[in-house]
């Protein structure tokens, strides 16, 4: 993650997206990153949403909005570490569920796998207790 972000940085154009929950909706802007996690950790180096509790039925949206290629440096180095919340361009809220509107259906990657969404309204619900875990 981190090469590929570097060799992106200065290149990317990001993304025009909406973001809104049952309480809270931020307005369509160009993104360099929209996360939602159910857990802190994000491709194994970023803590992307510290804190976040895979336990508590709550998703963490990680929205991070576009900004000059030297200041998009500062953040990744700052995102590694989890002190990427002190940018202003991050902008962190906690929620049940989540809708990303975009201008046309887009690509995005789930637990490391790529789909495309049939709309161009995508859809965010924590579904808690979905996974059963046992131990032996």
């Amino acid at each position: 993650y981190v090469v590929t972000a570097l060799r992106q940085l200065a290149a990317y154009k990001g993304l025009d997206v909406a973001l809104s929950s049952p309480t809270w909706t931020l307005a369509r802007q160009k993104h360099m990153l929209v996360v939602f996690a159910n857990a802190a950790y994000f491709g194994g180096a970023f803590e992307i949403a510290p804190g976040a509790s895979a336990t508590d039925g709550l998703l963490d949206a990680i929205a991070i909005t576009d900004m000059k290629p030297l200041r998009r440096l500062r953040l990744l180095a700052a995102a590694v570490r989890g002190k990427h919340e002190r940018f202003a361009e991050c902008i962190r809220e906690t929620a049940p569920e989540f809708t990303a509107s975009f201008d046309s259906p887009p690509a995005y990657e789930a637990d490391g796998e790529l789909h495309h969404a049939q709309g161009s309204e995508v859809r965010l619900v924590s579904c808690p207790s979905a996974l059963k875990v046992v131990m032996a």
